[in-house]
């Protein structure tokens, strides 16, 4: 049985989790806007205590969650791991300081798990730890906050349920028209995500080849990348162009003029550039995901701004990256 809590916005505070009857663990959320911060856990038994442990997360400027920081009662120090993702956001390893992975998530188009976590002991995590981290750090399917007790995501606005392809609850914003009050990303998964449970976002992008070139890439000690020392690797730019159909602007200002996110000020103008920064926000985020497999020291630039192509709005980036190849 679980129980919640939330603020007064309906941002999820809290769950209280009875796996037993005498076993109790309450899990604590912390977030900035849709981004999860923290998220803590207390379990005591017959009342008293027998484990803790918390999860820090790092973002990108695109607001994506690249990293995590696990502290627990059966670790001796923090365990700093990497998060890595598809292009839709779907945490699919956890990678230790070195880059060796110890877990692993696999979903169905729909976000529904297709196997428990995998975990295996890498670097210094070990077997137990590995398991234990993996099955507690809750990023899963597109980012949403996956709900062990319910196997459901939770999405900030609504409960997203990956069994039955739809939400818990009504939409109110009525993204997703007459066909269902209930339906997720109106009924497609592949080419949409929903953050909030509000509406969908459309992540459609194109990327081309600009420039790659081969050499000696040098990774000094005091950066926050692994394997430092001379590598030879691919340096790559990278045109990556993301879409979005023109009517997700209309939804953006309308949710900003009910006061949901930032405003750059009032009247119709100021709720247009509010909405005109949360889409390219997401834009930045997706661009970013872009060519990551075995990136190193990567930078986005701005080539486009909100151009006009059918029934699209799109933007442009660069992305000018490393992969690495073997040691020099």
């Amino acid at each position: 049985m679980a129980i919640y809590t939330y603020d007064a916005t309906g941002q999820r505070l809290t769950s209280s989790v009875e796996s037993a009857e005498t076993t109790l663990t309450g899990i604590r959320y912390a977030y900035e806007g849709l981004s999860l911060l923290s998220v803590s856990a207390t379990t005591t038994v017959d009342g008293s205590l027998e484990s803790t442990y918390s999860i820090d997360y790092l973002y990108d400027a695109g607001g994506t969650s690249y990293a995590g920081v696990y502290r627990g009662s059966g670790s001796a120090s923090p365990v700093t791991f990497y998060l890595v993702t598809t292009d839709r956001g779907d945490v699919v390893e956890l990678r230790e300081a070195g880059g060796d992975a110890f877990a692993a998530y696999s979903y169905d188009p729909w976000g529904v798990p297709l196997a428990d976590p995998l975990s295996v002991a890498a670097g210094s995590v070990g077997t137990t730890l590995a398991a234990t981290i993996a099955i507690r750090q809750p990023l899963r399917y597109a980012g949403y906050v996956w709900d062990e007790e319910s196997e459901t995501y939770y999405l900030s606005a609504r409960t997203y349920d990956p069994e039955t392809r739809q939400f818990l609850t009504k939409d109110p914003a009525k993204d997703d028209g007459e066909e269902s009050a209930y339906q997720y990303c109106g009924g497609d998964s592949v080419g949409n995500v929903d953050p909030t449970g509000l509406f969908q976002w459309p992540i459609h992008w194109k990327s081309k080849n600009l420039h790659r070139w081969y050499s000696v890439y040098q990774l000094y000690r005091n950066t926050c990348h692994s394997g430092s020392g001379r590598w030879y690797a691919w340096r790559k730019v990278d045109e990556v162009t993301v879409y979005f159909k023109k009517w997700i602007l209309d939804v953006v200002i309308a949710w900003v003029s009910k006061g949901k996110t930032k405003s750059y000020g009032s009247g119709p103008r100021s709720q247009r550039l509010a909405a005109q920064r949360r889409v390219y926000d997401k834009a930045v985020s997706v661009a970013r995901g872009v060519g990551t497999a075995g990136a190193v020291n990567k930078t986005i630039a701005t080539t486009g701004w909100l151009k006009s192509s059918g029934s699209y709005y799109y933007f442009k980036f660069k992305n000018t990256y490393y992969v690495k190849v073997k040691k020099a």
